[in-house]
């Protein structure tokens, strides 16, 4: 089995720290390599207690092998060896947002990147995503806008904070945020649903059956195996349904 060295990683820091992926080639050359580690005696000969090798192999497992839990492992094995930079705390954060149980915790460890210097379209989005995932749209909603006014062509940012501004009740400038969104169709199907449940919300039943058949054709399959999703898709219905203004 080949040794992988740390001077094979091509090395290079910016502003947030390290980043492991600059020999593109040799990470093409040796990913299968790296990611056909089941035990620890294996993984072992790729030197275990090298910082660097460790974030690598967490960069592989979450982005090449779609295995955030085996990179979540990776990560907390470096933070333990000394890193707590940017990098690796924003990587943390983003394994675990993935778990309804530890949003509190991903939290802390993007508010762990910010205070580090992190201030970017990505970290606040993500961060605004887990607070309104908790229920704090109100906060959500400051940082999802901070994210689309560096980005504002993100269709994913724009999404979300549709979504808290129905949520906390200005349905108008939901509604203003989503039809852009749908225009563009990059998030077909949820900006829908989404259109639909404001639309009932203003008692403008046509559009929000409209809007509802749209998101079921879309994302019909989505919506019959989530129960989260569902609930959402039954609650449009439900509101379609009933006669009386609701706000």
């Amino acid at each position: 089995m080949k040794k992988i060295l740390i001077d094979d990683f091509g090395i290079e820091k910016n502003d947030l720290g390290y980043y492991f992926t600059a020999n593109i080639d040799f990470l093409g050359q040796n990913s299968e390599l790296l990611l056909n580690y089941d035990t620890e005696d294996e993984i072992s000969e790729v030197e275990l207690k090298d910082i660097y090798i460790l974030c690598e192999l967490a960069w592989l497992f979450d982005n090449i092998k779609d295995d955030c839990e085996k990179g979540l492992e990776y990560l907390e094995k470096a933070k333990n060896l000394g890193r707590d930079d940017v990098w690796i705390n924003s990587e943390i954060g983003w394994n675990l947002s993935g778990d309804p149980q530890k949003y509190n915790e991903a939290l802390e460890y993007f508010q762990k990147a910010v205070e580090l210097g992190r201030d970017d379209e990505w970290i606040n989005g993500q961060i605004g995503f887990v607070l309104s995932k908790l229920g704090k749209n109100k906060e959500a909603v400051k940082y999802f806008e901070k994210a689309k006014f560096i980005n504002p062509d993100s269709e994913w940012i724009s999404y979300h904070l549709g979504c808290c501004y129905r949520k906390l009740g200005e349905v108008q400038k939901a509604i203003e945020i989503l039809t852009v969104i749908k225009e563009n169709g990059e998030i077909r199907g949820w900006t829908e649903l989404e259109l639909a449940w404001c639309y009932a919300l203003i008692d403008e039943k046509e559009k929000a059956r409209e809007y509802l058949k749209e998101a079921d054709s879309y994302i019909g399959g989505e919506i019959a195996n989530s129960p989260e999703l569902k609930k959402d898709f039954e609650t449009v219905k439900q509101l379609i349904s009933m006669t009386t203004y609701l706000s």
